[in-house]
């Protein structure tokens, strides 16, 4: 898959927007993720496509966390969620229906400086995603946030102009009644139907991963899989032939602390590898225990990448998957 008009990488990636990456509220506010995040789309993708599925994915990240304030104030929970957007914004009503306001914190713009530097345009498509979806759950009409001067084009501030989607002739197109299905969907913990491969934003956690679950987690080049022994093979063999795979050039492997002995582990393992090796990606290793970390090492064609956590494990992941594609 190459080159920025390929409608077939489009569908890919807002394919896995839609599966995963919507899901982790972590995109919004860590600046190493939003750098590879606009790298990747930039990469694959023109501005008009890339900035749509930026859009669409904050819009979801916004609609989810106004609903889920809503829904707990409407149950009359004594714990009830803070009435403020997970981003930091800064909005004043200007006329009926119509907001101005700043992204005080310039997250997304500065993660964009720092990974492609300055564009003569907006940067916040993310950003303004999220705050037309917090607008459009609490007040229950759909709004289209512009974003009319950013930090990422050399202003001195990311304003915001919020008014209704219908009266822009890009804020009319966005899915709105899908996305807001969405976020009920996600908020009702109900899995969407045949999502079993998910990508997220690059997840940070060894405890997101349930060790007995085959699911395997993507976010662009780099692929996440809890070990299960032979059932681990058998799931990368089949996200191998999914559309979209050739995307992937680094393995992770979670081990979540598990001991590989030279027994039946490690021949199961040593498959896992295999098997990724075989597909030309890179196999790396994480939570390998420390009586099992040299025996993993030597498993596979060649040393294999090993590290002792699942964070330590994707920072590595990007970097090996950056060096393939820039030579960094």
């Amino acid at each position: 898959m190459s080159g920025k008009r390929d409608s077939g990488g489009l569908q890919v990636l807002r394919a896995n927007l839609e599966d995963g990456l919507v899901r982790d509220p972590r995109i919004l506010l860590d600046p190493r993720l939003l750098g590879i995040l606009h790298r990747e789309l930039d990469h694959r993708l023109d501005p008009e496509h890339a900035s749509e599925i930026l859009l669409e994915a904050g819009v979801f990240h916004g609609l989810r966390d106004a609903l889920r304030v809503l829904a707990r104030a409407e149950s009359g929970a004594t714990a009830v969620a803070p009435s403020f957007p997970m981003l930091a914004v800064q909005l004043t009503q200007v006329e009926e229906s119509v907001f101005c306001g700043v992204l005080p914190e310039r997250i997304e713009a500065e993660a964009r400086l720092a990974s492609l530097g300055p564009r003569s345009g907006p940067s916040c498509w993310l950003s303004c995603g999220y705050v037309s979806g917090w607008l459009s759950g609490l007040f229950e009409r759909d709004f289209y946030v512009v974003e009319e001067s950013c930090v990422g084009a050399g202003d001195a501030e990311c304003r915001l102009r919020a008014r209704l989607a219908v009266d822009h002739p890009r804020g009319a197109s966005i899915p709105f009644a899908v996305l807001r299905d969405k976020a009920r969907e996600e908020l009702e913990g109900a899995a969407p139907e045949g999502a079993r491969v998910a990508s997220p934003t690059a997840p940070t956690t060894a405890s997101e991963f349930d060790p007995g679950d085959a699911a395997v987690h993507v976010w662009g080049p780099v692929m996440v899989v809890p070990y299960a022994g032979e059932e681990t093979a058998r799931a990368i063999e089949s996200v191998a032939l999914e559309d979209g795979a050739e995307m992937v050039s680094v393995v992770i492997v979670d081990l979540g602390g598990a001991v590989v002995d030279d027994g039946f582990a490690a021949v199961a393992l040593e498959r896992v590898v295999e098997v990724i090796q075989s597909w030309g990606a890179e196999a790396v290793i994480a939570g390998a225990s420390p009586l099992s970390a040299r025996l993993v090492g030597s498993l596979g064609r060649g040393a294999l990448v090993v590290r002792p956590d699942l964070q330590g494990a994707i920072a590595t992941a990007f970097q090996i998957a950056d060096f393939q594609r820039y030579g960094m």
